[in-house]
């Protein structure tokens, strides 16, 4: 897996957005990326899953654009949660989320 630069406009309000990983939890994780990745392989809910991340991205264009952050924050979160849902129902299945990622602080 790899990332791609996005060549397309970019509102001021996504200007200085970077990529950060907040760990809340210390220890190793419990499933590599790359095994998760390949868990989608056969994963019974895999096509409907891949439609839904393509219909995001299509609705991510246009916020990248005009800047909505209240939607820029409601696709990446639900595409965050999405993910942890197809782990969490893979075979094996691996949940990813610990307590301390779900506490309010």
């Amino acid at each position: 897996m790899f990332g791609v630069k996005y060549e397309g406009e970019v509102h001021e309000n996504f200007k200085n957005y970077q990529d950060t990983i907040l760990l809340v939890d210390k220890g190793e994780k419990q499933v590599s990326s790359s095994v998760g990745h390949n868990l989608m392989h056969q994963h019974p809910f895999a096509t409907k899953r891949f439609e839904q991340a393509n219909e995001n991205i299509t609705r991510l264009l246009p916020v990248l654009k005009n800047g909505n952050l209240s939607k820029f924050i409601e696709i990446v979160e639900s595409e965050a949660l999405t993910l942890h849902a197809m782990m969490m129902t893979s075979i094996p299945y691996f949940i990813l989320i610990k307590p301390n990622t779900l506490r309010n602080y």
